[in-house]
């Protein structure tokens, strides 16, 4: 991570709000991976965003506390590239065919 101090956007007015330390960045990215992996079970979601997730989250790892680390890798593990395509291609295929589908009962 470079420079201090770090910045995010606020949620709703896209403001940035400065992060004094990594101890705000620790504590940020601890409650960003517990939400996700909170709403993960709920939450369908494709390989492909899970993996763009586990290589974010795996960056973060020196920030977050240990319990958080052993979630991470029971949850997120990596996956072979070609699964990740199948999955994405599988996912635009179902896609495509529903909106077809419904053109046809549309008109």
């Amino acid at each position: 991570m470079r420079g201090a101090p770090y910045t995010v956007s606020h949620r709703t007015t896209g403001a940035a709000c400065g992060l004094d330390g990594v101890a705000e960045l620790a504590d940020l990215m601890t409650l960003d991976l517990a939400n996700r992996l909170e709403q993960l079970p709920q939450a369908p979601m494709s390989l492909r965003r899970m993996e763009a997730d586990r290589r974010l989250y795996e960056r973060a790892v020196p920030l977050l506390p240990r319990a958080a680390v052993a979630a991470l890798h029971r949850t997120y593990r990596p996956r072979p590239f070609v699964l990740v395509l199948v999955d994405g291609l599988f996912r635009r295929t179902s896609r495509l065919l529903r909106r077809l589908r419904a053109r046809r009962h549309a008109g």
